[in-house]
């Protein structure tokens, strides 16, 4: 087993740099530790540090994660930085994009089996829309109350948007 250097993931659609400024801080400053345990000599070999990934993605129209080349040059200085205040020689920067790169280029399409409309007070109703999909496809929704911007492909409508579950 050869160690070549350190892994972190702090989660998924990230779209600021804080949470990668702080694991930054928090890996390089593990290496600083394991490089003063074993030495320079044994620990030679590691040199990459990977931030993980969950880079953020659009999945409504109001969310604007910062483009990929700007976001590796604020990385890039991040981890310069936390390396040079240790001591250390700035480690080969990893990233994992995953959906960053897939998801813009991809969608996943359910066919509407009903509609149904539940009063949820004597004044207002909530909408509920079943689809030949679920959580085998997509938890987010029923994990932690992901949104997402839904199309009518079948046919046109002028109909205005509405909120459904």
């Amino acid at each position: 087993l050869r160690l070549v250097g350190l892994h972190s993931h702090i989660g998924s659609q990230i779209f600021d740099v804080a949470g990668f400024e702080l694991a930054a801080h928090r890996v390089i400053g593990l290496l600083r530790d394991v490089v003063a345990e074993f030495g320079v000599d044994k620990t030679a070999q590691m040199e990459i540090v990977d931030l993980g990934g969950g880079l953020g993605i659009s999945y409504l129209p109001h969310e604007n994660p910062p483009p990929m080349r700007e976001l590796a040059g604020k990385l890039q200085t991040i981890v310069r930085n936390e390396s040079a205040a240790v001591g250390l020689p700035a480690p080969k920067l990893v990233v994992e994009p995953g959906r960053a790169i897939a998801g813009p280029g991809t969608i996943t399409l359910y066919e509407v089996g009903t509609v149904k409309d539940v009063a949820v007070a004597s004044d207002r109703h909530r909408r509920y829309v079943s689809v030949d999909g679920g959580m085998s496809d997509n938890i987010r929704t029923s994990l932690y109350g992901a949104e997402y911007d839904v199309r009518l492909l079948s046919r046109t409508s002028d109909a205005a948007p509405t909120l459904a579950r």
